[in-house]
């Protein structure tokens, strides 16, 4: 899971909703979501890549525009 700061913790229910919070999210590069507590921890700064049971992560990736 992601590393970084975490700057918001929801309580959602799904990896998607997580997902699409952090994209709407100015500042949020990255996230964690736990599945069995529904929690959602955005986050911002330099990811890093660990691997917890439980826990599912992302990282928002934006198109450059020509």
């Amino acid at each position: 899971y992601g590393g970084g700061v975490d700057f918001d913790c929801l309580k959602l229910g799904s990896l998607d909703e997580c997902c699409q919070t952090c994209i709407l999210e100015s500042g949020c590069s990255h996230f964690a979501y736990v599945e069995n507590e529904k929690r959602c921890y955005l986050k911002s700064g330099q990811g890093m890549t660990r691997s917890r049971a439980g826990v599912a992560s992302g990282m928002i990736v934006s198109s450059s525009q020509s």
